[in-house]
């Protein structure tokens, strides 16, 4: 990329349009830019780097896009960068404007103009807009991001003199900013991790092996036992180890095969025995079933004659059931009559209490209807002190504006009065300073205005406190205007005592004192049409009362003329129910009612009594036909003795025992071996796999921290060594 021709407009120190034209320095491309400090060198670089990435030349950490336009241009100057380069035989054109406040177009305040990019493709003709869509094309154009840009082209101001005069440390840092060569660092560090990270892995994989080692436990008897203690002692003989312990496995599986044969046949004869014993006490368990049946169906026959009891007895409550309808009709009634009784006593008793009660209810309303006639006449004085209450509270406010207005009048008064006495004083000397007035204005040789004589050998002489006709003229000014403003005073006085009297004599008419208050008229007026309320509460209760007793007695007397009535309607029909009741037990077989009310069984205690001879006959059957079976089914078989069998099958139960734990012992060793041989195996693999990485990894750290490399030629971290580069460039260039 060359610049051909830079614009500037309202940017930085810039505040009028400004062009740098870079044709004029030829092909030569090396030129030198200089200036006083803040003539605007940076704002150059910063305008080439805003132009084509818009941002500053030393980054946003450096200078943000919102700080670009220029403190010194005009509100209507547009702030703008314009770039003219070529790239690879064709020119372009590019133009940006960072984001800043401008006055409205339209109106008054002040608007943000957004930031905006254009790009022109001067050959072809090619035009994009937007600021995405042009970094995107300048990006894809020069192939540089805007730190590789400012890292290959251009070095800020004062990192080279700083570089001159630093340590080492501190140059390695200062190259580290100027040349952006942490990424480097960056990468030693990871190589670093990394190696750890190998050097880890290496050893934890010897460490698997080292664990799988001591898992291993060779019998005595095992040829290669002595190769195995010496081999599993370090980690690099990890295959050796492993042959040996391939071997092992191999003869322990042998062994634990014929175990397992050997297993195998003493399952078959403990199973053989377990049947022999099962089929033996299958027999004298039906021996032992049969004695028990027998012995059950002789107890269960000993409750027959119970069971035939039991069947008559539901038999008399299943023909009592026939009854039990009349029975509930008859009691049913009765509970009807006693029910009516009671209803006739309670209507009598409460005919009773109302016509008792009635005499002192009449009493007690004549009495509250005599109180309540005083209601109207409270509620009247009420409204009455209620019609003071506000001309006491006027009266109450011209009090306090009688005070006010005779503290003014005195005040009034006073000043009057020194408005008299200064008139007076100035009337007086107004008049004395005359003569000296006049003197003041002889002149020798010039007729005084009095006596007409030329020669004033003794004038009068001005008092010292002489007094002008305007001071005086002032003087009765005030004291008029205090006069008029006293007689003003003394009429607002006038009127305000006339409207206190006015009030006293409206409250004289109401028949309310001056000692009274607004407050205390208020709770007289609350308290006299509580006292109403009341009264005609207490009357309006009491006829209420009586009304309630009157329509309670009638109702009384009603229901117990009913009730009456109807007591003798269900006595008629309890005695028809009695002689119905009566008629159907000797139907059914029952002497009296006494019989009849033995025989009576609930539904519960039936059901009881069906599922009992039920369960009887059932269990009868059940043992019967269960004997008869067992008989025929133990026909020409005998009862054997379980003891000589049990013992033979314990026998050979520990025998088997015995050949389990030796299997299991072997198992678990087998399990063990191939376990540590898999683990090996695997550690050795995985070890052999990564060797070549390891040492890929560690030759790369070595290089890049510095740890390898010779005498002649140093031990540089990669870094440093970048950094060297960069340097001989600097100082190349």
């Amino acid at each position: 990329m060359k610049p051909i021709k830079l614009t500037l407009c309202a940017f930085g120190p810039y505040a009028e349009e400004t062009t740098v034209d870079f044709s004029v320095f030829g092909q030569d491309g090396l030129f030198l830019i200089a200036g006083d400090t803040g003539a605007g060198k940076t704002t150059l670089f910063d305008a080439l780097s805003f132009a084509l990435y818009g941002e500053a030349s030393g980054g946003k950490e450096r200078r943000g896009n919102k700080s670009f336009r220029s403190d010194y241009a005009g509100a209507q100057t547009e702030t703008f960068v314009e770039l003219v380069f070529s790239h690879r035989n064709h020119t372009f054109r590019v133009r940006r404007n960072p984001e800043y406040a401008r006055p409205k177009k339209t109106g008054s305040g002040m608007t943000t103009k957004a930031a905006d990019a254009s790009l022109w493709d001067l050959a072809s003709g090619e035009v994009t807009e937007g600021v995405r869509e042009v970094n995107d094309k300048l990006y894809a154009l020069l192939g540089l991001t805007q730190d590789q840009f400012t890292r290959t082209v251009m070095i800020a101001q004062g990192d080279f003199l700083k570089i001159l005069n630093a340590t080492s440390d501190e140059r390695k840092l200062l190259f580290q900013k100027l040349f952006h060569t942490s990424v480097y660092a960056d990468v030693q560090k990871k190589l670093q991790e990394m190696n750890g990270e190998c050097v880890k892995e290496r050893e934890e994989l010897e460490k698997r092996v080292m664990i799988a080692a001591g898992r291993i436990e060779p019998e005595e008897s095992f040829a290669e036992r002595e190769a195995i203690g010496r081999f599993r002692t370090d980690a690099k003989f990890a295959p050796q180890l492993s042959e040996c312990l391939s071997r092992l496995a191999d003869a322990e599986r042998e062994a634990a095969k014929r175990a397992c044969m050997e297993k195998e046949a003493a399952d078959r004869e403990e199973n053989r025995l377990i049947a022999a014993i099962e089929q033996a006490r299958a027999v004298n368990e039906d021996y032992r079933a049969l004695e028990q049946a027998e012995s059950d169906l002789g107890r269960l026959l000993e409750r027959q004659s119970a069971m035939d009891a039991l069947s008559d007895s539901l038999a008399l409550a299943r023909r009592a059931q026939g009854v039990l309808g009349d029975e509930a009709l008859l009691s049913g009634s009765l509970a009807e009559e006693k029910k009516q009784i009671i209803a006739c006593e309670n209507a009598e008793k409460a005919l009773l209490e109302a016509e008792t009660a009635l005499p002192g209810a009449k009493e007690e309303k004549a009495a509250a209807d005599k109180n309540a006639a005083g209601a109207d006449a409270l509620l009247s004085a009420a409204m009455q002190l209620e019609d003071g209450i506000p001309v006491l509270s006027d009266l109450e406010k011209q009090q306090k504006k009688l005070g006010a207005q005779k503290q003014t009048l005195r005040t009034l008064l006073t000043a009057s009065e020194r408005a008299d006495e200064r008139y007076a004083a100035a009337k007086e000397g107004y008049y004395k300073s005359q003569a000296g007035l006049l003197a003041r204005e002889l002149k020798e040789g010039e007729p005084c205005p009095v006596c007409g004589s030329k020669a004033h050998p003794g004038p009068a002489l001005l008092p010292l406190e002489a007094v002008t006709r305007e001071e005086m003229e002032a003087a009765d000014r005030r004291h008029r205007e205090a006069a008029d403003a006293l007689h003003e005073a003394d009429r607002a006085l006038s009127a305000i005592l006339a409207a206190v009297e006015a009030d006293k004599k409206r409250l004289g008419a109401l028949g309310i004192g001056e000692g009274e208050s607004a407050g205390s008229l208020e709770k007289q007026s609350r308290a006299k049409r509580e006292a109403a309320r009341r009264l005609r509460e207490a009357a309006s209760q009491a006829d209420e009362r009586l009304k309630a007793l009157e329509i309670t007695a009638a109702q009384s007397r009603a229901n117990a003329e009913q009730g009456r009535l109807r007591l003798e309607e269900v006595k008629r029909a309890s005695e028809a129910l009695q002689k119905a009741f009566l008629s159907h037990l000797a139907e059914s077989g029952f002497a009296d009612e006494r019989a009849y009310q033995m025989a009576k069984m609930t539904e519960n205690a039936m059901r009881e009594a069906e599922r009992t001879l039920r369960r009887f006959g059932e269990e009868k059957r059940s043992l019967s036909d269960r004997i008869e079976s067992l008989k025929k089914k133990l026909s020409g078989l005998e009862k054997t003795d379980l003891c000589a069998l049990d013992a033979q099958l314990s026998a050979q139960r520990e025998k088997k025992r015995a050949g389990e734990k030796t299997l299991l012992a072997l198992e678990r060793k087998l399990t063990n071996h191939e376990g540590a041989l898999k683990e090996i195996k695997n550690a050795v693999a995985q070890k052999k796999k990564r060797e070549n990485e390891w040492a890929a990894v560690y030759d790369l750290y070595g290089c890049c921290a510095g740890l390898t490399g010779s005498e002649k030629w140093g031990k540089l971290t990669f870094e440093a060594y970048v950094q060297q580069y960069y340097f001989k460039q600097v100082v190349a260039a």
